[in-house]
């Protein structure tokens, strides 16, 4: 900044300090002054507005204390005599009043007579009697204390605010005793108000002091008028001022706040001289300011910028023989003396400098000047070049932009280090002008010249040296990197067996850290339970004998050794390089694999033999149920004391035992129909303990661990319930004797490790099922077949083999999983996992009893490709009461429909048929009969009605093999159904 613009700033600042100061004595107390004359002249006013008000309450105690002091109102208030009312009370004597009413009260406080009148309408009004009863409540208006007692305010009456005025009614003489009180009044309206604007020349408006729609500057200035009588409050618009008072009721309660408007012309004046009294300074100022800044022009400023101009002149052109002009003899004129004679000095100097620079400049290595801020003020043509920069980019650089390795924070501390020692030798990188970096080797040098600190330094490229250096040493850095990234352990050893070198594999597995590996004998290191082979090993390639490589096991893992020779030039071996590999993971990872491998082939075993079972049950069932049909109809035809019906009943056991049997292989395959509901499995274990209890026996403790809480899950209640059963009945057959059945249930979360190793199982929340018991246990061999249908390892005639085939089939029907923990006498454990469910638990039914056999008289269309299934279900429902339209396939139940006139109410189909399945018939029939109900039946679960053997919602269906009671009971069922 030129010292011209320092000056001006100089004197602007001091002109516009000034101007501040005067703004602020202005604003401060000049202005503030007509501020206190304003709000004065607002309190005037409000002032003024009250005194109106008053003098108006004034001249109404003075209209009654010319009415009540006087004979005839004396009289009157004795004799009542209507001559008084109709020559003095007449309506001119309200108009000439100004009264809106009089009011006259005995000496009892009775009001006797009263009068309202309407000054604007010029009618009489009449006055509320809640109105008449709030003037007499004030005491002081009714309850004289002397003959010239009076008393005068304002009251809030029913009819409007008044102003009101009481005298005692006396003789003229002002002589007693008392006979009442003579109240008069005016309402406080806006007739009155006009009169106060005209007689104060003021704006004003009342506003309720109570009210609560009152604006929110009433409520501000209510507040104040608690403090003090009148309020003056901030003006809402530039020429308006405002002031506040209130008047009270004869309580000193608040009634009404007046707000009176006033000009503000004092402020107003006030900011109008301000501001003229500061324009005048401000443009004296200015005049003053600019006479200041030409007299300084001219004496001073002037003559210093010429020789600025001059000695800037010569700093560009560099001409030392240029002398400035000596004019007037003053300061400025000596000082261009001293500038001449120091040119003179300056060019005899610079003829020393140039032969100086000329050698430096043509040194054949780096050389480099810093000062010790770190700026370069010198460097020679050597160092530019090695840099890629010229005289004057170098000029602009600092120590800093040289050496990268360099911060302003080490700076000190190096050059701290060369006033100690004098001179120091290091090593450093340069940086070139694109950014490249180049090793140098730095000598430097400390000397101090005049008052100034000094570095001077030589700087060789080592870029060769390096080069070489690091070639030698990423060789090794890569041998090292190569043996410490690989996972396999690698050690060299000598021919005395001491270790050269150990990668971290090596070090980390015998936890050791590998420095303190150097120098130490192989078999101090390695385990001394090592296999002996491994010595023997290392032993042959020392012999010169060809590699080897080995496996072995070692403390529960499996490793693989390898040992190399590494010759010398003449062929000699000097040291050893071994490898030693963890297999055991790769183990592991086979064994897992071949475990997989079994359980996919148990897995598709299973399901074959499945699906050969639910064919042979599906045909088997139709069977049955004809032969169980016709047993049950049979017996019912017997008298109870005939001699076939023990045969009978024999015969129907067995034909049930067969039953059993295929709805064993029905679960097992996953065949069966199940019907899931959301259930607690905790509810349906504990209404299964009595049961459990019973079919045990006493010697076997049942109990039962139910975690709180646990997830509900979707499932057939009857299924879950004989899974369980079955694993009781095994459970208790394995317990010789005293033992303990154990059931438990838990919240788990199978995550994605379990499911690797599981089939079947998908990752989530599961219920976890367990059956736990303390009998003789399996070995492994049982444990691969104990759910294969008709394995078992109880005696003949003790057991089929289905009952955890059964169980196998229902847990994966649900979608679940079952896994067996068993060893000998060690007891057995079966976890079965249920997918949590995301639906709320509903209570679990009890089942209808089976011996019920309800009938009925509707009509049933029964549809059946198996003679002996249709001939057995139309005499069961022939013998409830139905009325049975039978076919053999669903076409020819069309027909029947068509020629049947009357209503069809069921239809009771068997599923798979050939031409038509039973759901087609279904849907084709519901299209000509709206209100027929449905009741599928077949052997085993199929896709028309069933998705993975689960009912489709609202179908219903009755499994193969059937009783005769089953079926009525179903068939009633279906009927009843909304």
């Amino acid at each position: 900044m030129s010292l011209r613009i320092k000056m001006l700033a100089v004197l602007a600042a001091i002109f516009a300090a000034l101007i501040g100061a005067l703004y602020v004595v202005l604003r401060c107390i000049v202005l503030e002054s007509f501020i206190e004359l304003e709000i004065e002249e607002d309190r005037d006013n409000a002032d003024l507005v009250s005194r109106t008000l008053y003098q108006e309450l004034k001249n109404l105690s003075a209209i009654a204390g010319d009415w009540a002091p006087w004979d005839d109102t004396y009289q009157f208030i004795q004799d009542r005599n209507q001559a008084y009312i109709d020559s003095n009370l007449v309506d001119e004597t309200f108009i000439n009043l100004n009264l809106n009413f009089m009011v006259f009260v005995d000496a009892d406080r009775h009001i006797f007579f009263h009068k309202g009148f309407d000054i604007d309408a010029r009618r009489e009004r009449s006055l509320s009697d809640v109105s008449l009863q709030n003037l007499l409540a004030p005491p002081s208006l009714t309850h004289p204390k002397a003959v010239d007692d009076s008393s005068q305010g304002f009251l809030d009456l029913a009819d409007g605010l008044a102003l009101v005025a009481s005298r005692p009614i006396v003789t003229s003489q002002f002589a007693g005793p008392i006979r009442g009180v003579l109240i008069v009044g005016r309402f406080l309206d806006e007739k009155l108000l006009t009169v106060l604007k005209e007689r104060t020349n003021l704006e004003m408006q009342m506003f309720d002091a109570k009210g609560q729609d009152r604006p929110p500057e009433i409520a501000k200035a209510m507040t104040e008028l608690e403090k003090e009588a009148i309020y003056v409050g901030p003006p809402l618009e530039e020429s308006e001022s405002i002031s506040y008072f209130l008047i009270r009721d004869f309580q000193n309660r608040p009634l009404r706040a007046f707000k009176v408007k006033g000009h503000r012309g004092i402020l107003l004046l006030g900011v109008e001289a301000n501001r003229y009294s500061l324009l005048a300074v401000t443009a004296a100022s200015l005049l003053a300011l600019g006479l200041i800044t030409l007299i300084l022009e001219r004496l001073i400023l002037a003559r210093l910028a010429r020789m600025r101009n001059f000695v800037n002149e010569i700093a560009r052109s560099g001409d030392l023989e240029r002398r400035l002009t000596v004019g007037r003899r003053d300061e400025i004129s000596d000082l261009a003396r001293h500038l001449n004679d120091m040119l003179d000095k300056l060019g005899e100097a610079e003829a020393q400098l140039r032969l100086h620079k000329f050698a430096m400049d043509n040194a054949a290595g780096a050389l480099y000047l810093l000062d010790f801020q770190g700026r370069v003020r010198y460097a020679n043509l050597a160092a530019r070049r090695a840099l890629g920069v010229d005289a004057e980019e170098m000029q602009r650089m600092m120590v800093f932009d040289i050496d990268p390795t360099m911060t302003p924070e080490r700076w000190p501390v190096h050059c701290e280090r060369k006033r100690e020692t004098g001179t120091v030798v290091f090593e450093t990188m340069h940086r070139r002008k694109d950014g490249s970096l180049f090793p140098v080797e730095i000598q430097s040098s400390y000397f101090r010249y005049g008052d100034q600190e000094y570095n001077y330094s030589s700087a060789h490229d080592i870029s060769e040296r390096k080069a070489a250096e690091r070639a030698l040493r990423e060789s090794a850095e890569m041998m090292h990197a190569i043996l410490n990234a690989t996972t396999d352990m690698v050690v060299l050893v000598d021919h005395g067996e001491k270790i050269l070198e150990a990668n971290q594999s090596f070090a980390v597995r015998f936890n050791r850290r590998r420095q303190d590996l150097v120098g130490q004998s192989l078999w101090e290191v390695m385990p001394a339970d090592l296999p002996p082979s491994c010595r023997a090993m290392l032993q042959t390639v020392f012999e010169g004998r060809i590699p080897l490589r080995q496996e072995f096991e070692w403390r529960d893992a499996s490793f693989e050794a390898a040992a190399f020779p590494a010759r010398d030039a003449a062929g000699k071996v000097e040291r050893a390089a071994v490898f030693l590999r963890d297999l055991t993971e790769k183990v592991q990872a086979e064994r897992e694999r071949k475990q997989l491998q079994e359980q996919l082939q148990q897995a598709q075993k299973m399901e074959s033999v499945g699906r050969l079972a639910g064919g042979v049950a599906h045909d088997f069932n139709n069977q049955l149920t004809a032969i169980i049909g016709h047993l049950a109809l049979a017996m019912m035809d017997l008298e109870p004391g005939d001699p076939l019906n023990d045969s009978l009943s024999e015969a129907h056991q067995a034909a049930q035992r067969a039953a059993n049997l295929t709805r064993q292989l029905l679960a097992f395959s996953r065949k069966q129909l199940i019907d899931p509901k959301v259930i607690d499995l905790n509810e349906l274990i504990c209404n299964l303990h009595k049961m459990l209890v019973r079919l045990i026996g006493e010697d076997i403790e049942l109990k039962t661990l139910c975690a709180a809480a646990v997830h509900p899950v979707k499932v057939d209640p009857g299924q879950i319930e004989q899974a369980i059963i079955n694993l009781a009945v095994n459970a208790s057959d394995a317990i010789a004797g005293v033992g303990k059945l154990t059931i438990e249930t838990a919240n788990v979360t199978l995550d994605e490790t379990y499911c690797q190793h599981h089939l079947h199982v998908q990752p989530g929340e599961y219920v976890m099922l367990a059956v736990s018991d303390t009998g003789c246990g399996m070995g492994a061999a049982t444990r691969a077949r104990i759910f294969e249908p008709f394995f078992t390892t109880k005696p003949k005639g003790k057991g089929t083999g289905l009952g955890l085939s059964m169980v196998y089939g229902i847990v994966r029907q649900h979608g679940g999983s079952v896994e067996v923990y068993s060893e000998i006498e060690q007891g057995t454990t079966f976890k079965i996992y249920f997918p949590a469910a995301d639906e709320q638990a509903v209570p679990l039914v009890s089942a209808i009893d089976n011996r019920i056999a309800p009938g009925g008289s509707e009509t049933i269309l029964l549809v059946e490709d198996e003679p002996a299934v249709r001939s057995i279900a139309v005499r069961t429902l022939n013998r409830q009461g139905y009325h049975v339209l039978e076919a053999s396939s669903g076409p020819e139940a069309e027909q029947t429909v068509a020629g049947f006139p009357a209503s069809i109410h069921l239809l009771l189909t068997d599923i798979v048929m050939p031409k038509m399945n039973g759901r087609e018939l279904a849907e084709r029939l519901s299209h000509k009969l709206p209100t027929l109900k449905v009741l599928y039946t077949s052997g085993y679960s199929e896709s028309v009605i069933a998705h993975h053997g689960i009912l489709e919602e609202g179908l219903q269906f009755l499994g193969k093999p059937y009783t005769p009671i089953a079926l009525a009971r179903k068939v009633r069922e279906v009927l009843d159904a909304a």
